[in-house]
């Protein structure tokens, strides 16, 4: 597990109560889509939470995705569609990330790829 995103119904609320519950602190990050947050414990990074806008294509509740580091985001892709997964959101580049994309496995779960820098 690389990092945990919240795509919430909610943000500034969610925000608050995670603040309040883990002690983290929030930085903006600017996303094309939607207002998002890095949420930090420290100095370390440890996820992130965005609006419903940020969350994987059809998000209509709240909800986290963990995001998994593969080598090769691309190829990943490939073989989830040829073992009966779908593509959620296609693989792309986010600047100072690295490459992504959002796949669903075939009982319907929800899981991201990262191909860090």
């Amino acid at each position: 597990m690389v990092w945990n995103e919240l795509a919430s119904a909610d943000p500034e609320r969610a925000l608050r109560f995670y603040g309040e519950l883990f002690g983290w602190t929030f930085e903006p990050f600017e996303l094309p889509g939607g207002r998002y947050w890095v949420a930090r414990h420290g100095d370390r990074m440890v996820g992130g939470i965005g609006g419903l806008d940020t969350g994987p294509a059809g998000t209509t509740a709240s909800s986290w995705i963990c995001w998994v580091g593969v080598d090769d985001v691309d190829a990943s892709v490939v073989t989830a569609v040829a073992a009966g997964g779908q593509i959620i959101e296609a693989a792309c580049d986010v600047p100072e990330v690295g490459r992504v994309a959002t796949i669903r496995d075939p009982a319907g779960a929800i899981i991201g790829l990262l191909q860090g820098l």
